[in-house]
């Protein structure tokens, strides 16, 4: 059930279920539709769309946050405009994976 949707929390309160996306650094957004329905995975999947838009500011901390920061800085600004090109598309292709990821619990 938690697989098919990692930024779910799940809260009882008085026997019955409330849910909640909330992905590290943000607030949590309530979802009231009924559990494991169309309604439910349509409202979840536009939360999430919501994240995944340019724009979305990125947790303090996390993988995303410290590699926009990086892309915005003087250090990168002076690399040639290929090497900029690459570190860009690599850093991209990473945020799925590791974009909501706290820097500070990674390993090698």
């Amino acid at each position: 059930m938690k697989a098919d949707f990692p930024y779910l929390n799940i809260f009882k309160q008085r026997g019955k279920l409330y849910f909640y996306y909330r992905r590290p650094g943000h607030k949590s957004i309530r979802i009231d539709e009924e559990f494991n329905t169309f309604a439910f995975r349509d409202r979840y999947n536009e939360i999430e769309q919501q994240f995944n838009q340019p724009g979305v500011i990125s947790a303090p901390g996390t993988f995303k946050n410290v590699a926009e920061k990086f892309l915005k800085c003087a250090r990168y600004k002076k690399l040639a405009p290929r090497t900029q090109k690459e570190y860009s598309k690599v850093y991209k292709r990473m945020y799925p994976e590791f974009g909501d990821k706290r820097i500070k619990g990674m390993t090698t």
